[in-house]
């Protein structure tokens, strides 16, 4: 953590608000597995701060994308990533208005409404992105999207990440510090709400007084939910069935990354700190049971224009939605891991000397 200021004789612990009334999650046996150990003194507004992050409760909405590969292959191309890819069918190409036999990256849309952090309450629509080292082969169930659940299968691949791409969040010093300057995310502060009824989620995000992105995911219904558990069980063996089954409500490891994807040139937006090109990997043990559905073009509804971080990215990506989720109990706890950090720092680095002087890696 040489790159952070951290506080020798402070307890992180002490730093955190007070819970929210009504139900405490922090006793869960996740956070006694993954505790807050250290604090920091944050650069941006001098806050004293938790190093790791908690998010004791949750309730998550996310929308699954297809996205352009190439765009998207260009984005992690400095970092040493490339994103897991799908070959979409004659059968999801008619439905989802894609190209057969194309390439697409699956990129991921999630509205976080944290009711109770480690940095306190707030609101976050981040981009993520399956991705690999460059090194790495696809494993070979994630290479042919036979149905449109196959996108959701790496996640049981341990060797996949999650980067993370802009992210756009409600008010909250401490939440936009620990984000930018522990686990490297482009967060910028805008207008975002997100709201919850009977029926589903509903998310508006302005940015300079331009309302920029729409959504509305409506829950699934029971035939809905049924026929989705269905479609991911028939892409499993009988290997990953089990193992599915036996994790249910189990923490799930990732590896996560964050990559702000700027270049050395590049200004953040209005009333955001400058930032330079940075990238942060951390772990994130996930403690979560969603349930999804496959996207419906009828019903759901995602509207958005280009205008700020998240939104730039989304129509530079061309992301099509193919599939819904939403987990109304979700807790996490992320770990930096300072070793992996450092080489993905490197490789930004050497990067943005090349682009400095015009130069492109391959």
């Amino acid at each position: 953590m040489s790159d952070l200021h951290v506080l020798a004789n402070v307890d992180p612990n002490v730093l955190v608000p007070p819970p929210p009334l009504g139900v405490n999650m922090r006793k869960l046996p996740i956070f006694a597995a993954h505790p807050l150990q250290h604090a920091y003194r944050s650069p941006v507004s001098g806050l004293q701060l938790p190093v790791e992050f908690h998010a004791y409760s949750a309730d998550n909405t996310a929308i699954v994308c297809l996205a352009n590969a190439d765009k998207v292959s260009d984005f992690l191309r400095p970092i040493g990533y490339k994103p897991v890819v799908v070959v979409v069918g004659p059968k999801e190409s008619e439905r989802y208005e894609l190209e057969v036999d194309k390439e697409y990256a699956i990129v991921n849309l999630v509205m976080n409404d944290y009711a109770d952090t480690s940095a306190g309450p707030y609101q976050a629509l981040p981009l993520s992105i399956f991705a690999l080292p460059l090194d790495r082969e696809h494993s070979k169930e994630v290479t042919q999207l036979r149905d449109p659940v196959a996108a959701l299968l790496p996640l049981l691949d341990p060797a996949v990440a999650m980067v993370m791409g802009p992210l756009a969040m409600s008010k909250n010093q401490a939440a936009f510090d620990v984000g930018r300057d522990v686990m490297g995310i482009d967060k910028f502060v805008a207008d975002v709400r997100i709201n919850h009824d009977d029926g589903g989620t509903t998310t508006n995000v302005t940015f300079e007084k331009n309302q920029l992105l729409y959504v509305r995911v409506n829950d699934g219904s029971p035939v809905e939910l049924l026929d989705a558990q269905a479609r991911l069980f028939s892409q499993l063996d009988i290997f990953g069935s089990f193992k599915l089954l036996l994790g249910k409500n189990e923490p799930i490891e990732h590896s996560f990354i964050g990559w702000n994807g700027r270049s050395p040139t590049m200004n953040d937006p209005k009333g955001a700190p400058q930032q330079p090109p940075m990238a942060a990997y951390c772990t994130s043990y996930t403690l979560n049971s969603p349930a999804f559905k496959l996207w419906s073009k009828q019903d759901d509804k995602f509207d958005f224009s280009p205008g700020c971080p998240l939104t730039d990215r989304l129509s530079e990506f061309e992301c099509k939605p193919i599939l819904a989720s939403r987990d109304r109990h979700v807790s996490v706890a992320v770990v930096r891991d300072d070793d992996k950090t450092r080489a993905l720092q490197a490789a930004v680095e050497t990067w943005s000397a090349a682009a400095a002087h015009g130069r492109q890696i391959s």
